[in-house]
């Protein structure tokens, strides 16, 4: 049932070999030698081994084509700090790995006259430079409402020799739009980069009265915006930027005697922190992740409505190869700001209160707790690393509620799903489940969040 390079089920592999060797304990016995004359070959293989430590370190990037190895050569220079302990070369080569850029990182010693040198040679993917990732999401709330998006991903590598991306984003559907940002880093380590973008889209947003939708608003903008960034190593990343636009909150249909058009220009400063240390994003077992942003809405950088907003997530993954846990948090607050209806923070949607409907709250702060379990129940190596089944537990306080009348406490929900993680990304199938009766199903290709 495993591949020759099915490395993710390594534990499971090397437990199916200690089992086979027991049973064949008898036939190796028959094989072994005496306690003395393994102590004699052992002190042989230790007399001729090579000393420890290295001479030097050489980069072998004579294969590379598209990457610069100049790149290459301030990436491991930075990582090592020109020491060349064990902890320091493999830290080089977790940030060479961490790039992106190569399909491996291969190592070996090469014994010459003037001493032995470690080569450390990157290995470009046969694919690329170009990258495209597809995504569908669908869902229904069971009470008329649903949504659909069909989603790209692009990304073009090493545009120039410092390693500028285009990365380009679409959504076609609930969610109609496109995102584009160049993110070229300034330095050949490229720690520090600058990333302008631009965003154009639309989505449908719901007025409640009670439990029913009475009204649906067109939520357009137009942003532009520009960020100066440092990398943090294989951590993450942390930003400072500013953005401006417009934006318009526009009846589509319902009771004419609800609030009126909205128009209003956009223009905001925020810092933002990202942290990644999850050891697989879309089925992890072992890691973190975080977020950290705070921003300021101001007239005096092009706005209408002064307001300050703050938004913390983290979640911890642990467990074993085939259990796994998550709990997190998610916190939103506008440090008691009245924040518009357009900026509103969502919560609605699979794993965001997973019983109602996508964005069903648009509130001007909440804070949401999940707990997440699943178990890798089978493989088929030549279409699932893994099959998944799993679980969530969700509650969230959620402060005044902007697109319908505030709930009464606790807002609890939950889920149950199955999932397969493909080639084409993970795939899931979920039923979300709320107080009340509320219900929601989904299906996804590509992440949920």
């Amino acid at each position: 049932d495993f591949s020759s390079a099915d490395f993710q089920n390594s534990p499971d592999t090397i437990q199916i070999g200690e089992r086979a060797a027991w049973q064949a304990a008898d036939r190796l016995r028959a094989l072994s030698v005496s306690e003395a004359d393994y102590a004699t070959f052992v002190a042989r293989l230790r007399g001729t081994r090579h000393p420890s430590g290295y001479d030097g370190v050489r980069l072998d990037t004579d294969s590379l084509t598209r990457v610069n190895p100049e790149v290459v050569a301030a990436t491991f220079n930075s990582a090592t700090r020109e020491r060349l302990d064990d902890k320091a070369l493999a830290k080089g080569m977790k940030e060479l790995v961490a790039s992106d850029d190569f399909q491996q990182v291969r190592y070996r010693v090469d014994p010459t006259d003037t001493g032995r040198y470690l080569a450390i040679e990157p290995v470009e993917k046969s694919w690329g430079p170009n990258y495209l990732h597809l995504g569908l999401n669908l869902s229904t709330d069971f009470q008329g409402g649903s949504a659909f998006n069909l989603n790209l991903d692009h990304r073009m590598t090493w545009l120039t020799q410092r390693g500028l991306e285009w990365r380009n984003r679409l959504y076609l559907g609930d969610l109609t739009g496109v995102s584009s940002e160049l993110y070229q880093p300034l330095d050949l380590a490229r720690k520090w980069f600058v990333a302008p973008r631009l965003i154009a889209a639309q989505e449908i947003e719901n007025l409640f009265v009670g439990e029913d939708i009475v009204a649906q608003y067109r939520n357009r903008r137009g942003e532009l915006g520009l960020d100066l960034g440092y990398r943090l190593g294989t951590h993450g990343e942390a930003r400072v930027g500013y953005h401006y636009g417009e934006v318009s909150f526009t009846k589509a249909s319902g009771s004419p005697d609800l609030e009126n058009d909205l128009h209003a220009q956009l223009g905001a400063a925020y810092v933002r922190l990202v942290l990644d240390q999850y050891n697989n994003w879309n089925f992890p077992s072992a890691g973190y992740v975080g977020s950290l942003e705070v921003s300021t809405t101001r007239r005096s950088l092009g706005a209408d409505v002064d307001y300050d907003s703050g938004s913390a997530r983290f979640e911890k993954a642990f467990g074993t190869n085939d259990n796994h846990f998550r709990i997190g948090f998610d916190y939103n607050t506008s440090f008691g700001d009245e924040r518009p209806i357009y900026n509103a923070f969502r919560l609605g949607g699979f794993l965001n209160l997973s019983g109602y409907g996508e964005r069903e709250f648009l509130v001007d702060g909440a804070l949401l707790g999940r707990i997440v379990y699943e178990r890798r129940v089978y493989t088929l190596p030549a279409l699932a690393k893994g099959i998944y089944v799993g679980g969530s537990f969700e509650a969230a306080n959620l402060e005044d509620r902007l697109n319908g009348p505030p709930p009464s406490g606790v807002l609890y929900s939950g889920s149950v799903y199955f999932a397969a993680d493909t080639l084409l990304g993970p795939f899931y199938v979920a039923l979300g489940l709320a107080e009340g009766g509320n219900a929601a199903v989904y299906m996804f290709l590509g992440r949920p969040l």
